[in-house]
């Protein structure tokens, strides 16, 4: 968990008109990210991290409006990428454990 100490708190303004109706900004922020004493190696070590302003959509996506997306857009999802072999030859059998394969997309 993170202290409001460690969250920079900058003005919540944003850069004009939202580009679609029903978005919200969401302000730039730096907090800590990972821990240093969990039990998984791969969330340390404990490291500050700022992320960009973006804009947001106010509501949830559901399953058919995404499936209209897709269909628009040719979107493909990461879980539907092939993964790149040769990537995956090159590495030691200790790192490929799942969510570090995202890394090799």
């Amino acid at each position: 968990m993170t202290s409001n100490s460690q969250v920079s708190k900058k003005p919540l303004s944003h850069p004009g008109k939202p580009p679609h109706k029903d978005m919200v900004w969401i302000p730039e922020r730096t907090f800590q990210m990972g821990a240093d004493n969990s039990k998984y190696p791969e969330e340390a070590p404990a490291h500050t991290v700022t992320v960009s302003g973006f804009w947001m959509d106010r509501y949830l996506v559901t399953n058919k409006q995404f499936q209209k997306f897709v269909k628009e857009t040719g979107y493909v999802t990461f879980a539907e990428k092939p993964l790149d072999t040769q990537k995956i030859l090159i590495l030691p059998l200790t790192t490929l454990v799942f969510g570090r394969l995202f890394a090799l997309l």
